[in-house]
This record gives structure tokens, C-alpha cells and sequence, in this order.
């Protein structure tokens, strides 16, 4: 008798990384609900795997309906559990940045940067262009000229220091 291997694979036990695979799949795809009920199994059976935090920080934040404080949760596992990650920083730093928490944002970017550091100078940089973009959205009730300003200072200095330019080479150069 011949079974198709499609249906000899279906009925197979999947493994940790097929089932991972399969999540990060789902996320690529668009298919945020599914793949959250991938990694919820997952976490399930590695409550401690950072991927599988990762991913599941990831499913939440695409998901228009996602639930932040469960985002950074899960972004905080994923980094505590691998520090060495600079993606699981500069994303966790993105996201935090997007929601307006920007102390915590630089926080995460520059722990990107030291583990990272031939790439210090893209992190800074996305940190300065994140911060001028959706802080005066963030602080819109608060917007005037000082606190534009003091918006652009703040994005300024990232951005030197992502160009490895002091302030008082700067004023030279310009």
C-alpha cells in the first residue's frame, strides 16, 4: 500500500526547531495568529528559549491587536536570556522607541552596539532617526519650540556619536 509522504509527515512528531521554523515561517508570512500559537506551544515545552521569546515578542507587535506589555515581556526574556544578540537589542530598541519609551530605547540600542560594535554606528544612527521621527508625535501635547529643540539636540548627538564626531569637531566643521 503507498501513502503519500505528505500524509506520513503530517502525522509525524515535529521537532523543537521544525516547530520553530515553522513559527518564524508563519511571522515572515503574515500569519501573526498562527504563528503565536506556534511559539505559545513552544514556550510551553522551552519556557526559557530566547527564540522562542523573540518570536513570540515579534507576533505580538505585528499583530495590530497585540498586547505591548506582553511584547516587552517577551523582548525582555529574549534579551536577558541571550545578551550577546544585538538583533534581539536594536529590535527590542526599535519597538521601544515606537511606543515612546526612549530612555529604555537608547538603553536597548547602545546594549546593541557593544555587542555589536562594527556596527555601533548603524545602531546610533537608527536610535537618532527613530527619535526624530516619532518623538514629536509622542510629545505632540507637549511640542514647542524648545521641546523641538531640545528633540533635535537629543537626535543630533546620537547621531555624531554614531559618526564618531565630537560636538566641538562639529561646530567646526560647520
Amino acid at each position: 500500500m503507498f501513502i503519500p509522504l505528505n500524509d506520513v509527515k503530517s502525522n509525524m512528531v515535529k521537532s523543537f526547531d521544525e516547530q520553530l521554523w515553522e513559527a518564524e515561517n508563519l511571522l515572515a508570512n503574515g500569519e501573526f495568529d498562527k504563528a503565536s500559537k506556534v511559539y505559545k506551544k513552544l514556550l510551553k515545552e522551552q519556557p526559557n528559549d530566547p527564540k522562542v521569546h523573540f518570536g513570540m515578542a515579534e507576533s505580538i507587535v505585528l499583530n495590530p491587536q497585540g498586547d505591548i506589555e506582553k511584547a516587552i515581556e517577551h523582548y525582555s526574556t529574549a534579551v536577558k536570556g541571550d545578551p550577546e544578540n544585538p538583533m534581539y537589542h536594536a529590535l527590542f530598541g526599535k519597538f521601544l522607541c515606537d511606543i515612546g519609551r526612549f530612555n529604555d530605547a537608547e538603553r536597548e540600542y547602545r546594549a546593541a552596539a557593544q555587542t555589536d560594535t562594527e556596527n555601533m554606528s548603524d545602531y546610533m544612527m537608527e536610535l537618532a532617526s527613530s527619535y526624530i521621527r516619532i518623538a514629536p508625535v509622542v510629545m505632540e501635547k507637549f511640542m514647542n519650540a524648545e521641546t523641538e529643540l531640545i528633540i533635535k539636540r537629543k537626535a543630533l548627538g546620537w547621531a555624531l556619536e554614531a559618526l564618531e564626531i565630537s560636538p566641538e569637531d562639529a561646530k567646526k566643521i560647520l
